[in-house]
C-alpha cells in the first residue's frame, strides 16, 4: 500500500502530471519565502466530533472524503486514535493552508478544535503517539520541533505551526487546548514511553487480526526502532529488539540491591511481557507486510 490519494484517485479532480486525478500538485515549487522544500509543518483538525468508541473510524472517513470531494483540498497525513494514513508524499504540494501550500506539509487530526480539553486521556495519549510518526519524519526533513508565530513563518523560519495562525480570519484549528508542549517535546526524543510501547503492540495486534487499519502497519518499524533505543540495540531488527528486551528484563529482575528494586522488578517483568507479545505480534505482521 502506498499513499492514499495516489491509490484512490479523486475522480472529481483534474488529471495531474503524474497521470492521476487529485487535488494536489505532484511537485513542489520554491515557496513565497524563497525556500525550495517545506519549511512549515501545519497541524489541522477536521472539525468533526471524535470517535471515542474503538475502533476509531475518524481517519478512514476523512481519507475517503479527501478522495471523493469536489472541493480542492488535500494534505499529507491523517491521524486518529488508532490509525495513521499517509495521504501524499512530502514532496507533493497539498491544498490545505491558504497562501502557504508550497511552504508546508500538513496533518489532519480527526477531532473538533474544541474537543481537546474534554477528550479522554487514553484517546489523547494514543492520538499523540501516532501523531509522532509524521512529526518525526518532518523533523528528519529539517523542520525543528518548535512552534512558530505567523510573523516567524513569514520570515522564512522553519518549524511547526497552527493552521489558525496562518489563516487567523477563517480558521481556529487545531484549537486552544491542543497539547503543543507535550507534542513537540515528544519529537525531541525518538524513544517511546512504556505506555506508548504498550499501545503500539496492542494496535498491531488489532490490525493483524482485522480489527484496525492496515495502512498503519509500516509504522511498526518506527516503534521497534524506539524499542531498540530503549535497550541499546541500535538498528536491530524487530525480533532482535524484542529478544533483547526480554533478556534485559531477566537481568534486571536478578540484579541490583537498592531502594527501588521492587519497582525495577515490576518494570522488568512488564518489559518482558511486552517483548513476548511483540514477538508474537511480529510473526503475524510478517504475513501482512
Amino acid at each position: 500500500m502506498g499513499f492514499y490519494l495516489l491509490d484512490h484517485p479523486n475522480l472529481n479532480a483534474p488529471v495531474r502530471d503524474n497521470g492521476l486525478r487529485g487535488w494536489y500538485y505532484p511537485t513542489r515549487r520554491v515557496c513565497r519565502h524563497g525556500i525550495a522544500g517545506p519549511h512549515l509543518a501545519v497541524v489541522h483538525v477536521t472539525t468533526q466530533l471524535p470517535d471515542y468508541n474503538p475502533p476509531d473510524t475518524g481517519a478512514e472517513n476523512v481519507a475517503n472524503y479527501a478522495a471523493t470531494t469536489t472541493r480542492p483540498v488535500s494534505w499529507h497525513d491523517t491521524i486518529d486514535s488508532d490509525s495513521h494514513i499517509e495521504m501524499l508524499p512530502d514532496d507533493f504540494t497539498g491544498f490545505h493552508v491558504h497562501g502557504y501550500n508550497r511552504c508546508a506539509v500538513g496533518v489532519e487530526i480527526s477531532t473538533d478544535y474544541l474537543e481537546w480539553a474534554a477528550a479522554p486521556d487514553w484517546w489523547t495519549n494514543q492520538t499523540l503517539t501516532l501523531l509522532r510518526n509524521p512529526g518525526l519524519r518532518w523533523v528528519a526533513l529539517g523542520i525543528p520541533p518548535v512552534r512558530l508565530t505567523k510573523t516567524e513563518a513569514d520570515a522564512g523560519r522553519f518549524g511547526f505551526i497552527d493552521h489558525s495562525r496562518l489563516d487567523p480570519d477563517r480558521r481556529r484549528d487545531p484549537g486552544p487546548d491542543f497539547p503543543w508542549t507535550r507534542f513537540l517535546t515528544s519529537l525531541e526524543d525518538p524513544m517511546l514511553t512504556p505506555v506508548q510501547e504498550e499501545f503500539i503492540v496492542e494496535l498491531y495486534e488489532r490490525v493483524t487480526t482485522g480489527g484496525g487499519n492496515a495502512r498503519s502497519l509500516p509504522y511498526v518499524l518506527d516503534a521497534y526502532r524506539a524499542l531498540a533505543g530503549r535497550v541499546g540495540v541500535s538498528g536491530a531488527d524487530p525480533t532482535t529488539v524484542a529478544a533483547n528486551i526480554a533478556l534485559t528484563a531477566d537481568i534486571n529482575t536478578s540484579d541490583g540491591v537498592n531502594d527501588q528494586i521492587g519497582q525495577a522488578i515490576n518494570d522488568a517483568a512488564a518489559a518482558k511481557a511486552l517483548a513476548e507479545r511483540a514477538l508474537q505480534t511480529l510473526a503475524k505482521m510478517k504475513a501482512v507486510l
